[in-house]
């Protein structure tokens, strides 16, 4: 949580500091810089909830990450792995570094957490269903910041109003 703060901290201050130069050359609009600040945040912000929540649930089932790895090696195997569980080979190779390197959730980005979480926890949860606003478990919360960074991804505009960064900051922070 306190991690959380100082990044949430720091990204105002740099945001801050951006918006101040921005006024003084107009070099974007308005619905683009709204648009970068929230692309920013989510990024910044959701990875690492996201990060914690990984490690949350490793330590309540007793087992570190490496060992949890070491289960599920062939089935996150590029070539060998299942369909959707498999990983891309950079993402293997982040998993499982040569040695003396150890693995570390700090280097896992968003997507490689996302996949460890809804692939490899063996946790009930209908992760392809239609999110409500009556959702409230660390799930939901999970399924929320996938379905905000697939919007990120495919706004083609890359713009957002001021009353729309309110509502979708709103919802992704609550």
């Amino acid at each position: 949580v306190i991690c959380c703060i100082t990044i949430f901290v720091i990204g105002l201050s740099l945001l801050w500091w951006i918006y101040f130069l921005r006024r003084k050359k107009k070099t974007i609009s308005d619905e683009e810089f709204i648009f970068w600040k929230y692309n920013q945040l989510c990024y910044k912000l959701a990875t690492e909830a996201t990060r914690q929540y990984l490690d949350r649930q490793l330590r309540k089932n007793n087992i570190g990450l490496e060992d949890h790895l070491k289960n599920w090696k062939t089935r996150l195997h590029p070539k060998k792995g299942t369909r959707y569980v498999k990983c891309y080979p950079s993402q293997f190779n982040i998993l499982y570094p040569a040695p003396p390197e150890k693995v570390h959730s700090s280097k896992f980005d968003f997507s490689l957490l996302y996949k460890l979480i809804r692939n490899t926890l063996g946790l009930i949860f209908n992760w392809d269903q239609p999110l409500t606003s009556l959702g409230v478990t660390e799930e939901d919360d999970i399924a929320r910041i996938h379905n905000t960074r697939n919007d990120i991804a495919h706004n083609t505009q890359l713009k957002m109003s001021h009353s729309e960064f309110s509502r979708q900051w709103k919802d992704l922070k609550e």
